[in-house]
């Protein structure tokens, strides 16, 4: 489960490094806990996990008790009419506030999707699963589903939202199938269903439900816009992250103890085999399968019917050769276990079951095709025919797009570099990247970079593809492209990926703390330009001369536009962007709101912007801003 502790709201810990670090104090703190008195922190965990039930059933009975006790008073007090008189809106608002509340808590949990399968569809599996389930005191398994990735989960549908009556659903990747045989994946399925085991610590599978439970009512919650939801959004922001610091030792001892679970029933050598092969299929699969086969999309019309299918061709006859699947392994073992997710690292995971590190790659006949035999071609029929209908029309757009620009790209290749603008000669770099090749377009960046110095983003481009390469030479370009807000981030992230990979954690945390800062400033960016009232402070707009009489030629020739000006927020973060604002008289006395919204979703400016109706209900506001405009009607 990943952690998302980076959008909780605690208190006043404004920065994106405070919270973090204060997630990771108190898992460090969970951590000795659980090491040097495992029953104190059970007890505290459990404790806590009871919190979040008392405050909601505390909250609902307190506004039980209330409406008790006003009723109480009127039936039996001598002044039971002024009473009623004075407390008749609290009658009214009472229960409202209880029936919001009660339909918060009656969250809606979305099930996994997938194809399901069944017994007679698939014999081995289920047998596979009855013995499972027997030796390890399951409860019911109500669904099994085959997802199309290259994963496994159990997952608890509570039904009746926080009150739980789980349904109990199993999800197997279809490429995960592919990729394992049917004794590997008997491993993957026993520590998935060790969570839920009555053999194994009830507690600890109680707490990892728990914390399920509450990510996804905290989610639903922040979600929400009433006010009943809103009001206990405050509670969750700070209790969900909180409990989630305090359970993660327990979280990440529940992983452990899966896998010691799965080779109590599966030899330890098939348990520690299908973790090394997991990790290799789902990089294999990605960069040899999925990668090139939607670079066809660049140049065919139709995405092909047979994207799932393929993969059964692909398992069949790709060549994996050794020092691939080794560089793979290698590049997986380098992740340390960190605190952004419960799962252990691999080399972790094998290191406690005793495992070495080779691996044999793909290995023994796969299980899907032991397990769903004839039902296999009919499941990957059904993910191409979906695959399909979600994607064909984003295919076809993005086929139109590629060919244009390819034709601009062929022009700019027939023209010398000397003789282009900087403005094409970024293009032909930009494009020569993303049809042809990296390393022709580094070489077209660089030209670029003479030319334009003082452009953070050439910077990016170049220390992107050097860093690719495993050039540490990128590094100080990005390092230039850290300068300038926009790029600023990606730039972070690409170096942070980049030295955590090659096991370089000191230099790679200062990155993450210089991203951390980007972060936040990137959270006050958009605050700031997410809302404007009368408190704040407007400039005239004035754009590029060519734009601006596009943009008025535009409002002019609406039918329903009377007048408009033109201005812009003062910002104090990154004022480089600006935030436009469109004030405008229109002849719909009485649906401004639908003109407004057309022309905001019509109007291109080189910015963020917002339209607003001078006649409608922020009238002072347009008026304030019109001051300070330029006319462009």
């Amino acid at each position: 489960m990943v952690v998302g502790c980076l959008a909780a709201d605690w208190g006043n810990m404004a920065t994106t490094t405070e919270q973090r670090e204060r997630f990771e104090g108190l898992v460090r703190k969970a951590e000795k806990l659980i090491a040097k008195s495992p029953r104190e922190y059970r007890l505290r965990v459990g404790a806590l996990a009871l919190l979040g039930y008392l405050f909601i059933f505390g909250l609902l009975a307190l506004l039980l008790g209330l409406i008790a006790a006003m009723i109480a008073l009127v039936i039996t007090t001598k002044a039971g009419v002024f009473i009623a008189l004075f407390t008749n809106k609290l009658f009214f608002v009472l229960p409202v506030l209880i029936w919001f509340l009660a339909k918060g808590l009656w969250v809606r949990f979305e099930p996994p999707a997938g194809w399901p399968i069944h017994k007679e569809d698939a014999p081995g599996l289920f047998q596979e699963l009855d013995k499972i389930r027997k030796q390890l005191a399951l409860p019911r398994i109500h669904e099994v589903l085959i997802t199309p990735d290259c994963d496994a989960c159990i997952a608890q549908t509570p039904r009746l939202g926080i009150f739980g009556w789980h349904r109990n659903t199993l999800g197997l990747g279809f490429e995960l199938l592919l990729f394992l045989t049917p004794g590997e994946m008997r491993a993957v399925i026993a520590h998935e269903a060790a969570h839920l085991s009555r053999n194994h610590s009830r507690f600890n599978g109680w707490i990892y439900r728990v914390r399920m439970s509450w990510h996804q009512i905290m989610e639903s919650f922040d979600n929400a816009n009433d006010f009943a939801a809103r009001m206990l959004a405050k509670f969750f922001d700070w209790y969900v992250p909180y409990f989630d610091a305090m359970s993660f030792a327990l979280a990440r001892t529940n992983e452990y103890e899966a896998d010691a679970i799965a080779a109590e029933i599966v030899p330890r050598m098939v348990v520690g085999s299908a973790l090394k092969k997991s990790a290799v299929a789902g990089t294999l699969i990605e960069e040899d399968y999925w990668r090139p086969l939607l670079g066809i999309s660049n140049y065919q019309p139709e995405p092909p019917k047979d994207l799932y299918s393929g993969l059964l061709r692909y398992r069949a006859t790709a060549n994996f050769s050794k020092p691939r699947v080794e560089t793979i392994l290698r590049n997986a073992l380098l992740l340390e276990t960190g605190h952004q997710d419960t799962h252990p690292a691999l080399k972790d995971r094998l290191s406690a079951l005793d495992i070495g590190y080779s691996v044999n790659f793909p290995g023994g006949i796969d299980a899907a095709t032991i397990w769903l035999g004839e039902s296999l071609g009919e499941i990957a029929a059904q993910f191409d025919s979906q695959a399909l209908e979600q994607h064909a029309d984003g295919w076809r757009e993005f086929f139109t797009e590629s060919q244009n620009e390819q034709l601009l790209l062929l022009q700019l290749t027939r023209r010398s570099i000397t003789a282009l603008s900087s403005a094409e000669l970024w293009q032909r770099a930009w494009l020569t990247e993303k049809f042809r090749d990296a390393n022709a377009a580094l070489t077209l960046y660089q030209c670029y970079h003479e030319r334009e110095p003082d452009d953070r983003e050439a910077d990016l481009a170049i220390g992107r593809i050097l860093i690719e390469r495993g050039d540490d030479a990128g590094l100080k370009n990005l390092e230039r492209a850290t300068e300038h807000f926009p790029v600023a981030l990606p730039a972070c992230e690409i170096a942070y990926g980049f030295l955590a990979g090659q096991g370089r954690h000191r230099e790679a945390h200062d990155w993450r703390l210089r991203g951390e800062k980007f972060i936040d400033l990137h959270k006050e960016a958009a605050a700031e330009r997410s809302d404007i009232d009368l408190r704040d402070e407007f400039l005239p707009a004035y754009l590029d001369l060519e734009l601006e009489e596009r943009l008025r030629a535009e409002l002019q020739s609406d039918p329903d536009v009377t007048e408009a000006w033109l201005a812009q927020k003062r910002l104090s973060t990154a004022p480089e962007f600006p935030l436009y604002i469109i004030v405008i008289q229109h002849k719909r006395w009485f649906s401004g709101q639908e003109v407004t919204r057309r022309l905001a979703d019509q109007l291109q400016l080189p910015g963020e912007g917002l339209v607003i109706d001078f006649s409608g209900e922020d009238r002072e506001l347009a008026k304030k801003i019109r001051r300070s405009a330029v006319r462009l009607v």
